[in-house]
């Protein structure tokens, strides 16, 4: 190939790598002015958020009810008397700490104790399960009001072999006992279980005394 024939073929390839470097770039150009709207309301959309997170993070440290807060299923609905929801709420305390790792080796003080047990109070969580404190340490958490101090982790307390009752009998005594056993004497007049159950959400309240002082508090069993 002659030197000008090969000029003219660089001078080609140099004029389309020249072309398709300005067409790429005015497509780039308008995917940009299409994309713009896109962007700016995303943008807008993570502005709004901060903005929620932020103003319920307010509510919180105030001490009003979270609007962010929802009862899980598990907890929905429970009624038993005062010292019983008292021993359940501290069982169910006691099960966030084994099964929880991460607030084992990283929340568990003191001050973080107090602030996920306040936190179901304010939300009226009277009689909360292991899946609540565990909502509620992880809203804390995320809302940055823990504090957080690495601990080491604790042995939890071997629990002692006993004897298995037979599962049908023990089936049928829970069951009588579920419409018989009085669990709560309320102005002379004594409530099984069932009674309880058959309540309405307020009656329950007025009966069991759960509200204000009377409220459950179990901070010190969420610990080793």
């Amino acid at each position: 190939m002659s030197h000008r024939n090969s000029f003219v073929q660089n001078l080609r390839t140099f004029r389309s790598r020249e072309r398709a470097e300005f067409e790429d770039a005015i497509e780039d150009e308008e995917r940009q002015k299409e994309e713009a709207p896109i962007r700016a309301a995303q943008a807008e959309q993570n502005r709004l958020l901060v903005e929620l997170r932020e103003a319920e993070k307010q509510e919180v440290i105030a001490g009003r009810k979270d609007p962010a807060f929802v009862i899980p299923e598990s907890a929905s609905g429970k009624r038993m008397s005062l010292s019983a929801a008292k021993e359940f709420a501290a069982k169910e305390a006691r099960r966030f700490y084994d099964t929880c790792e991460e607030f084992r080796e990283r929340f568990n003080t003191p001050d973080n104790r107090d602030a996920i047990c306040n936190y179901l109070i304010v939300q009226e969580m009277a009689i909360p399960d292991v899946e609540c404190f565990r909502v509620a340490f992880e809203r804390l958490r995320d809302l940055g009001l823990l504090t957080e101090n690495a601990v080491e982790p604790q042995p939890t307390p071997a629990i002692e072999p006993g004897e298995t009752p037979d599962p049908e009998q023990e089936r049928e005594r829970k069951r009588q006992e579920y419409f018989t056993k009085p669990v709560l004497n309320h102005t002379g007049k004594d409530y099984s279980q069932a009674e309880l159950d058959r309540l309405s959400a307020d009656e329950f309240r007025r009966v069991a005394g759960l509200y204000g002082d009377n409220l459950p508090r179990f901070s010190n069993v969420i610990q080793a």
